[in-house]
This record gives C-alpha cells, structure tokens and sequence, in this order.
C-alpha cells in the first residue's frame, strides 16, 4: 500500500435519470503507483476493499460473481460521473484488480438499474441475484441456485423470497426472470471477463502465499 499513497479530499457524485437522482461520496482514495503512471488504465485513483470473506468459487479459476457487484456498482457511478476508478480487493483467498470502465457505457448501464428500482418499487420483481448470475451463465443449472436441496443452503431459502416465490418454477412463472437476469446482471457479468483480474493469496500447492506481493502483482 506504500506504493499508492492516500489522495486528500473527497468527491461528491450525483447521477440523474428519469426523475431520479443518486448521490454518494467518493474518498479514501489512493494515488496511482509509479509504474501505473506508464499506464493509461492504471494511472487513475485506485479504491481498496478490504473484504472479509473469500472471492474465490467452487471452482480453481472462477470468483464469486455475487461478492463482486459492490465494487461494480462503485465502478459504474464513479465513471458514470467522469470520476473513474481502479479498484483493488483483498480477500481471503484472492487479490482482485477491478479496471474503470467506459463513461457512456457506465451511465446506459446505471439508467438501466435505476428503471428496474422505479419498476420495482410498483410490484417485486421476479429475480433473485445468485440465480440470476447462474441463469446468465448456464440456464439449464439455475434452478439449483433457487431450489433447497441436498447440495444446501439455496437462495430460495431467503424468508422474503420465499414468500412470493417458493421455488424456481415460481420464480419463472411469469417469463420475465430470463429479460430480467439480462437487464441487471448482463452487463456486470461481462465486465467481469474484461475489467476483472485476480491474483490468489494461496499457492496452487496449498503452501501460504506473500499477501503483500499478491497484492502487488495485482496491482
């Protein structure tokens, strides 16, 4: 962290659409480090995170999507505002380095988010996030998520869900979770293969790794 010394000040941010206006503060920001300098995507303020759960899947390569969307969020307002970030996430098990995305991108995305909050504020939207991002990624699978099962806790078990939605074919009833898990998660999961990166705390091995220099080769 000593490469990236604290920047003094914070920034409001204000985004507005459709009658709606978010607002929030951007600080506790982060220089760029010396050798960012040489980059145009590293030489921007850096956020860090430090998370207190894993980041990593069930899988060797994978992240979990769903420990990610705070950092997304952040990423689309701070763009969204002409205030683009780098952000830096230090979990348990992995370093991730998330890159600031595209201002236009970032404000179509963060309008369409605001139109589902508007929408959901008439009626519950049938959508649920970690089934969602499963529906996104293999559809035939997502009913696992969902449904409570053998394999155990699901989020069909959340109190509030269940109550409107007791299982998936619930969920679907309607035929509007698949437009839905496109419209809210869509576009998170592809900046999840272009703006994402991560670095593992622990060797493949299982031998403990240098939390610092992962950080840094992240960084």
């Amino acid at each position: 962290m000593q490469d990236h010394p604290p920047l003094e000040g914070r920034h409001a941010l204000t985004f507005q659409h459709g009658g709606l206006a978010l607002h929030d503060w951007l600080d506790g920001l982060r220089a760029p480090s010396a050798a960012d300098q040489h980059d145009l995507d590293g030489a921007r303020p850096w956020r860090f995170d430090l998370a207190l759960s894993r980041l990593a899947g069930s899988t060797k390569d994978a992240l979990r999507a769903d420990r990610l969307l705070g950092a997304w969020a952040w990423s689309l307002l701070a763009s969204a505002c002409d205030r683009p970030i780098n952000t830096l996430i230090l979990g348990r098990d992995r370093v991730v380095v998330t890159r600031a995305m595209d201002a236009d991108h970032a404000r179509a995305e963060l309008a369409k988010l605001l139109d589902a909050w508007q929408r959901a504020l008439q009626a519950p939207l049938p959508v649920a996030c970690q089934t969602a991002l499963a529906w996104l990624d293999k559809p035939e699978e997502a009913y696992r998520k969902y449904n409570p099962g053998d394999h155990g806790r699901a989020e069909g078990d959340d109190v509030y869900l269940k109550r409107l939605y007791p299982d998936f074919d619930a969920l679907m009833a309607d035929g509007q979770m698949p437009a839905l898990a496109e419209q809210l998660y869509g576009a998170f999961r592809q900046w999840m293969g272009s703006h994402v990166t991560a670095v593992p705390l622990v060797s493949d091995e299982g031998e403990p790794g240098d939390d610092a220099d992962a950080a840094g080769r992240a960084a």
